[in-house]
């Protein structure tokens, strides 16, 4: 009754509870014993048997095999053929769904502990407010997100917050999230309750800071509380979240903070993973929108929170290290500490430069300083198409680039940086860059047919996933010197190839480049120049880097 995609037979609540219930009410009953099992139980897990058959059965219809689980790919279908012409079809099968799940769960769990082979109940406050035992709960929610659970199912949460309603068992098709959104919030609450004994001793000095730490729970509790709503859901969340922090009855100070915290939930990981975190504009910035230090602790550790509690696709080390870096710098701001150079928008360090003073005309170089990540650099006579060759070679090589940035001399030479871990792989072994190292030299060199190989390699690794239009957004606000081009696209190998591929040939001059995957989707960004060395405002030309971009994406 917890995942998103979950087992039908296997999972919890799922057939094989149903059964093994069943089976042992009519085992006790031959022998005399009766059951602890009401009636209203067996009729609900009857009608839950019954339309799980269904669930099942049409899973295996639609995939042509012995499925169980409930993957997305097949849900739209699944939910035509057991609502057909239904408007809100598939609000109502999920809600039937994972309905269905939890109750078997909830029975199955009581059943087992009046046996007494069981987890109780999770306590719940006696005599206390509904406000009262909701923060009990949240408080424990590390020890196990049964005691919010057992308040979802017994219906004293959506009389608390009546908006919860809108959540509680919503299915947002998603590769990233292994949850429903109301099961997601749980979890995002049990890992901020574990941080006051985190092995991270910096979300543990925080945690120790915060002023308001019940506040931080709720503010957990309720991020995600604007999905469903047919727009942006953190934006549509924050005065959902507002009215909800007034009907429990916080001060004018614990609204807006919740308020804040559910509507910029997603503020430092858009920035720290599509910014430029050296310009102190983008840095200015955020602390401009978070205001004080607490705000900016409680931010940090929601942010955190909620990538952990989404999978383990949403959360590593390259995005953990971003993130903590913005932080720093944020904090930094707020506190008073001395600005960053607003003209120091790179920071390549002394070995990198060492490079360029040596007579080799090309060099590839790797540093493996931190586990799972590694950084790459390239010198190489700086040519037009320079960085797309080494996009390319990097994903036949088995890379992934993470983040890129450029360095060009005044005698016509070019160091190119990268961030890189392995695509297939959890390290970049020497092997892997020794085939590295050999791709690019070819590629340099135009040895090697970048576009056949990428494309071969790229449709041997299809995921056979329904994807999103690919966007393209553009920023000219965000800095002074450089044009910020977004694209969002379904991941695949070879995209940054594609990407720095239509940009090169348009005469743009990419200056950085941060790559950001979340599931099956990414998020790659560029600051680019024009061919002036100026930024890109021109409509109609902005309008062709658009097109031409989208027509790589497409595969052409």
């Amino acid at each position: 009754g917890r995942l998103l995609e979950a087992n039908v037979k296997e999972g919890r609540g799922g057939l094989r509870d149903i059964q093994t219930v069943s089976w042992i009410a009519k085992a006790l009953g031959a022998a005399g014993v009766e059951a602890p099992l009401a009636q209203a139980d067996k009729e609900t897990l009857a009608e839950a048997e019954d339309f799980l058959w269904q669930v099942r059965a049409g899973l295996q219809d639609i995939s042509g095999k012995t499925s169980d689980i409930l993957l997305n790919e097949y849900r739209g279908e699944l939910v035509d053929r057991m609502f057909p012409n239904e408007a809100g079809a598939g609000t109502r099968f999920n809600r039937r769904f994972y309905g269905c799940t939890r109750a078997v769960a909830h029975i199955s769990d009581a059943f087992f502990f009046e046996l007494g082979e069981a987890r109780p109940k999770a306590p719940l406050a006696v005599g206390l407010s509904g406000i009262e035992v909701l923060l009990s709960a949240l408080r424990n929610a590390d020890q196990g997100i049964e005691a919010l659970e057992d308040l979802a199912y017994s219906g004293q949460l959506t009389a608390l917050i009546p908006q919860w309603r809108e959540i509680d068992a919503l299915a947002v098709a998603d590769t990233n999230h292994l949850y429903t959104v109301d099961v997601h919030a749980f979890y995002t609450v049990a890992e901020l309750a574990g941080f006051g004994s985190s092995t991270d001793s910096l979300v543990e000095v925080i945690h120790r800071d915060i002023t308001h730490p019940d506040w931080l729970l709720l503010g957990g509790l309720l991020h995600d509380i604007g999905k469903g709503r047919g727009r942006p859901h953190a934006a549509a969340g924050e005065a959902v979240a507002a009215d909800i922090a007034a009907e429990l009855g916080l001060d004018r100070h614990g609204r807006e903070t919740i308020s804040f915290l559910v509507g910029n939930h997603l503020l430092l990981s858009r920035v720290a993973t599509r910014r430029d975190l050296n310009d102190s504009r983008v840095v200015n910035g955020v602390a401009a929108t978070v205001g004080d230090a607490d705000r900016l602790k409680m931010l940090y550790l929601l942010t955190i929170a909620d990538a952990k509690a989404t999978g383990p696709k949403a959360w590593g080390v390259w995005r953990a290290a971003l993130i903590r870096e913005l932080f720093h710098k944020v904090l930094a701001a707020l506190e008073g500490a001395a600005g960053l150079d607003a003209d120091q928008r790179i920071r390549l360090e002394e070995k990198h430069f060492d490079l360029l003073g040596n007579a080799e005309e090309t060099q590839v170089v790797l540093w493996s300083d931190v586990p799972g990540l590694s950084e790459l650099a390239v010198v190489a006579p700086d040519r037009p198409g320079l960085f797309n060759r080494i996009a390319g070679a990097l994903a036949l090589s088995g890379l992934s680039v993470l983040a890129a940035q450029i360095y060009t001399t005044g005698d016509g030479r070019a160091l190119e940086v990268f961030k890189v871990t392995g695509a297939f792989e959890p390290e970049v072994t020497l092997e892997l860059f020794d085939r590295a190292r050999e791709s690019i030299a070819k590629a340099i060199s135009g040895r090697l047919a970048l576009p056949y190989h990428v494309d071969e390699l790229a449709r041997r690794y299809q995921k056979p996933v329904k994807a999103a239009a690919p966007r393209v957004v553009v920023d000219n606000q965000a800095s002074d010197k450089y044009t910020i081009i977004e694209v969002h696209a379904a991941d695949e190998i070879g995209l940054l190839y594609k990407l720095t591929g239509a940009l090169f040939e348009l005469n743009l001059d990419i200056h950085l480049a941060k790559i950001s995957t979340y599931g099956d989707d990414a998020v790659d960004v560029f600051y680019v120049l024009g061919l002036n060395r100026q930024k890109i405002t021109d409509p109609d030309h902005l309008g062709e880097i658009e097109k031409n971009i989208l027509f790589r994406v497409a595969g052409s």
